[in-house]
């Protein structure tokens, strides 16, 4: 049963090395990915689908007649109610993926006016379009850079959510978004360069212009790297490591 199961196993490991991403450009990319990468794409999960020590079965002498030991049959067991749990969901999705004749259509950008907090707006199609943003495919990862952005209203702390910027539903998202509420924004993909903050809180569904974020228009304070910035809505994500926006009602 192991020797059948081992096609599988290695065509699975191979797509998961094809699935890993190129050379990142900042530190903070490549550590992240080193943690996210093998957890996304299962690099964990098949080691420990795999016998605990091929050699062993290769000492041992078996005879024609004779049970496999514990250790290969509790491995193929599970290698094959994997294998076909995966059969049955392909059969069971495949009609209905065939059945869907449209997605539905997107909901317009709305830019929110209320206090925080935000979320991510589900058809996030519609505000990539607002920013005037490419749509890139949800496994765009060139050219990769991470920042942080912190922001606070009237002294609070504002997480950012997840997924600004990623429509999910369609499988598309801009050279900026989320993928967490860590507070790190990625940049990956074509265009990645020229994204500025205005465009990122465009994606956000949030109002960001004269003066306001939000619903908090009294002031508006906005660092880049200590440094703060006159113009915020023009100002370029790339190549900052910590932007600071900081309003009051």
């Amino acid at each position: 049963m192991y020797q059948e199961l081992q096609p599988l196993s290695q065509c699975l490991h191979e797509l998961t090395t094809e699935l890993r991403p190129r050379q990142d450009s900042n530190l903070r990319s490549r550590l992240r990915r080193a943690v996210l990468y093998p957890l996304s794409y299962g690099g964990l999960f098949l080691a420990h689908s795999r016998p605990h020590d091929e050699e062993q079965v290769s000492k041992q002498m078996i005879a024609p007649n004779s049970p496999l030991p514990d250790f290969v049959c509790s491995s193929a067991s599970f290698g094959t109610v994997r294998w076909i749990s995966c059969l049955l969901v392909s059969l069971l999705v495949s009609p209905l993926l065939a059945g869907c004749v449209s997605r539905p259509e997107p909901e317009p950008a709305v830019l929110s006016t209320q206090p925080p907090p935000w979320s991510a707006p589900r058809d996030a199609i519609s505000n990539i379009a607002a920013a005037g943003l490419p749509e890139l495919s949800l496994d765009s990862d060139t050219d990769p850079f991470i920042l942080d952005i912190l922001v606070t209203v009237d002294d609070e702390p504002v997480p950012l959510v997840a997924f600004i910027g990623i429509d999910r539903l369609r499988a598309v998202q801009a050279p900026v978004h989320t993928h967490d509420d860590s507070g790190d924004v990625w940049l990956e993909g074509d265009g990645n360069r020229e994204v500025t903050l205005g465009e990122f809180f465009t994606l956000w569904g949030v109002r960001f212009d004269d003066g306001c974020l939000g619903s908090a228009c009294a002031e508006l304070v906005v660092a880049a790297d200590g440094e703060e910035i006159n113009d915020p809505e023009t100002l370029i994500l790339r190549g900052n490591d910590v932007i600071e926006v900081s309003a009051r009602s």
